[in-house]
């Protein structure tokens, strides 16, 4: 039998191994980083696995707190994810948006498609940088700021992220979840799930 590298039980089954769930360990505490380990021993960075997910989207929903104190969202196309999970986005300056922002800058940054889900926790600063601007630009803002890059009404967004979640279901990793949670289902049971389709991350 060949030696068990880890420190919980392996369970034999005919020439198949089958591992208890995944253990969490907690790496690098001072950058909140959070490691999963598989049964292949393969450690998953999940801060890094959400800022790969974000780069993925173009649009998402920004969630403000309103004037009143109830809560708003809205569409908002992505200018740029920055190595860190620092996200960019364009707006008026005179939006109510920015009125709800000097009020209380805690927002959420949702973005879904058909198998890939995204939540982000965080603070916004409203920036006015013509350098960023420049560097960000894209022609097809124009249908919001018919006068272009020089529109004095343009206001930089910058999201600086905390803590964040993602859900991918996507490949192979999301044809492998959906068939444990088949199994999960038939058994009467709650499907395990690894970190490469969902986990939590902190900034």
């Amino acid at each position: 039998m060949r030696g068990n590298p880890y420190s919980f039980p392996v369970v034999i089954c005919g020439t198949h191994c089958v591992s208890p769930p995944l253990v969490n360990a907690t790496a690098g505490s001072s950058n909140g980083l959070r490691f999963y380990i598989d049964k292949k021993d393969r450690k998953v960075n999940t801060q890094q696995k959400l800022i790969d997910l974000l780069k993925d989207f173009d649009t998402a929903m920004l969630v403000i707190r309103g004037s009143d104190g109830s809560l708003d969202a809205r569409p908002m196309a992505v200018a740029q994810v920055e190595e860190n999970g620092q996200i960019w986005f364009v707006t008026d300056r005179n939006s109510g948006k920015i009125a709800g922002l000097m009020l209380d800058s805690e927002v959420a940054v949702v973005m879904q498609s058909s198998n890939k889900f995204v939540s982000l926790s965080g603070n916004a600063r409203v920036i006015d940088d013509r350098a960023k601007l420049n560097e960000l630009w894209k022609e097809s803002w124009k249908v919001w700021f018919p006068e272009g890059k020089s529109s004095e009404s343009i206001v930089l967004l910058d999201i600086i992220p905390s803590r964040g979640e993602y859900w991918d279901n996507s490949g192979l990793q999301g044809a492998k979840y959906l068939l444990k949670a088949g199994m999960a289902y038939l058994q009467g049971e709650r499907p395990e799930t690894e970190a490469e389709v969902n986990a939590s991350a902190s900034f």
